[in-house]
C-alpha cells in the first residue's frame, strides 16, 4: 500500500529530447552506475547510436527517447515496472568495519533518472540555492567549506554547530518528500512516484549463493541516482526554516550538504536554530547523531569564564554530550581539540588543522609505497637521460613531425629527412634494410610499428639492457 499522498491530474509531462538523452549516455561511463539487472551494457547503447547520422542509428535514438519519456512520466506496463524498479544489494565496508548497505536501480532507471535530472537541473539548483548545498550547482562543496572557514576568521565570538544525523536517507519521509516536490517542482512528481509510490523490493545474495527480496517502504535507497534530491526535498521544509530564521541576522550561517548540515551564528542564534532542528527533523526523517565526534559544538571566543560555562549549560540541555562541547583556546580550552572535519576538511584552530593533515601524511606515508615509486621513477629517469645510448629509441618511436614541410617547395627533402631520422642509427649504419617509403609523409609514424615489430623489440632491449627473456 502506497504511503504518499495521491498524485493531481493536473501534473505537466516531461518531455526529453533526443538530444539530451544521447548527451547523457555519451557520458554513462563517468556518471551513472551500471547496475545488470535486465543486463544492459552502456558501450551497446553507445554502439547502437554512433554519431547519429544513419537512419539505423536515429531510430534507436527516437525508439530510445520515447522508452525513456514513458519511464520519466510512469506511463509503463506494471510487469514491466516491477523490473525497472527492482534493486540490486551491494555491501560496501566502512572505516568503522561496519557495512554500509547500497541499492543499484537497474541501468535503464539510472539512465533515465540522470536524463530527467539533468531536464530540470535549472528548477532544482533554484530550489536548493543557498539551503542545500549538494543539490545547488557545482562547486557548491567548495563554496559551503570555504563560507565556514571565512565565518572563524570573521567572527570569532560565534559558535558553530556542526549536526550529524543517523542514517538519514534510509529514514527520511517519502510522503513529506512527495508533498514537496508537487508543491516546488512538479514536473517530477510523476517520475518520483514510479520509483518509490511502493515499497521498492530489493535483492540480496546470502552466503549460500540464494538469492532473496526484502522490501523497503520508507526511506530513499541508498544509491539511486535520484535518491540525493528526494533525500533534497524530503528535508527541504526544516531546512528552509532554519535558513528563513537566520537569514535576517547579523553574520548567520545555515548550510547543509545533504544530511550533514551546520550552524555559525551568535551564541543564542546558534541554540535557537538548533532547537528548531530538533523540534521539526524527527518529522522529516532527521534524527540526530549525539555519538562521540558526529554532533559537535565549538565555542565561540567569549568575554569570560562565566559567559564560557552559560553557553555549556545551554547545549548540554540540548542534550549535546559534553565531550562534544569544544571550549575556545582564548577561553583555556585544548587547541589541540577544537576542530571538526566537516565535508573531509579539517576546521578549527590551526593547531587542530595542522595535526590532522601531518596525521594523514603520516598515514599515507606508513601505508602507501609512493615514495618508493617515485625514487624508482626518478631513478629511471637519470639513468635514461645520462646514459645517450638509450636516446635513440625514443626518438624513433616518436616521429619528429617538425621535420614535415607541408608545402610543396620542400616537400621531396621533408620526405627524406623523415626517412633519415625515422630510422634506428644502427640501420643508417648498413644493419638492415631502410624503412620503405609511404606516398603520404602522414602515414610515415606507422611504418616502423607495421613493418618492423621485431626490430623495434630487439633494439629497445638493446638499448635498455635488457635480457632475451
Amino acid at each position: 500500500m502506497s504511503v504518499l499522498p495521491d498524485l493531481p491530474d493536473n501534473l505537466p509531462v516531461m518531455d526529453l529530447s533526443s538530444d539530451e538523452v544521447a548527451n547523457v549516455i555519451r557520458r554513462t561511463n563517468k556518471s551513472v552506475t551500471n547496475c545488470p539487472i535486465t543486463s544492459l551494457r552502456y558501450e551497446l547503447l553507445n554502439t547502437l547510436l554512433g554519431r547519429k547520422s544513419d537512419p539505423d542509428e536515429l531510430r534507436v535514438l527516437d525508439s530510445l527517447t520515447w522508452v525513456m519519456n514513458n519511464i520519466a512520466n510512469g506511463t509503463v506496463p506494471p510487469d514491466v515496472a516491477m523490473i525497472l524498479r527492482s534493486t540490486q544489494a551491494v555491501a560496501i565496508p566502512k572505516k568503522d568495519n561496519g557495512i554500509r548497505p547500497l541499492g543499484l536501480r537497474d541501468g535503464m532507471v539510472n539512465l533515465t533518472t540522470k536524463c530527467v535530472l539533468k531536464h530540470l537541473q535549472k528548477d532544482t539548483f533554484k530550489i536548493f540555492d543557498d539551503i542545500n548545498y549538494a543539490l545547488a550547482g557545482p562547486k557548491k562543496m567548495d563554496e559551503l567549506i570555504a563560507l565556514i572557514a571565512h565565518a572563524f576568521r570573521a567572527k570569532p565570538d560565534h559558535d558553530r554547530l556542526f549536526i550529524d544525523c543517523t542514517n538519514a536517507f534510509n529514514k527520511v519521509d517519502r510522503a513529506e518528500a512527495a508533498k514537496a516536490i508537487i508543491a516546488t517542482c512538479p514536473r517530477l512528481a510523476k517520475y518520483y512516484y514510479f520509483l518509490y509510490q511502493d515499497a521498492s523490493n530489493i535483492w540480496i545474495r546470502s552466503a549460500e549463493d540464494q538469492w532473496k527480496t526484502i522490501s523497503g517502504s520508507q526511506g530513499g535507497v541508498q544509491g539511486c541516482v535520484q535518491a540525493p534530491v528526494m533525500f533534497g526535498f524530503g528535508s527541504l521544509e526544516p531546512y528552509k526554516n532554519i535558513t528563513s530564521l537566520l537569514k535576517p541576522k547579523a553574520n548567520a550561517l545555515f548550510g547543509a550538504y545533504l544530511d550533514d548540515s551546520v550552524i555559525s551564528a551568535a551564541h543564542t542564534d546558534t541554540v535557537e536554530a538548533f532547537q528548531m532542528f530538533q523540534r521539526d527533523g524527527p518529522k522529516h526523517g532527521l534524527e540526530i547523531n549525539y555519538g562521540p565526534s558526529k554532533t559537535v559544538v565549538l565555542l565561540g571566543k567569549c568575554i569570560d569564564d562565566e559567559e564560557t560555562r552559560q553557553r555549556i549549560a545551554s547545549y548540554v540541555a540540548c542534550d549535546i554530550p559534553m565531550t562534544n562541547i569544544k571550549v575556545h583556546p582564548d577561553n583555556g580550552g585544548p587547541a589541540l581539540e577544537y576542530g571538526y572535519i566537516h565535508l573531509g576538511v579539517p576546521v578549527g584552530s590551526r593547531e587542530y588543522q595542522h595535526n590532522h593533515l601531518h596525521r594523514l601524511v603520516d598515514k599515507f606515508i606508513a601505508n602507501g609505497k609512493c615514495d618508493e615509486i617515485v625514487k624508482e621513477a626518478q631513478a629511471k629517469w637519470v639513468s635514461l637521460v645520462g646514459d645517450s645510448s638509450k636516446i635513440p629509441f625514443l626518438v624513433q618511436t616518436h616521429v619528429p613531425l617538425h621535420y614535415i614541410d607541408r608545402g610543396s617547395k620542400n616537400r621531396d627533402t621533408s620526405k627524406e629527412q623523415i626517412r633519415h631520422s625515422s630510422r634506428p642509427k644502427n640501420s643508417r649504419q648498413g644493419m638492415g634494410p631502410s624503412l620503405p617509403a609511404h606516398e603520404d609523409p602522414w602515414m610515415r609514424p606507422w611504418s616502423p610499428l607495421r613493418h618492423y615489430r621485431r626490430r623495434l623489440c630487439r633494439q629497445r632491449r638493446r638499448n635498455f639492457g635488457c635480457s632475451q627473456e
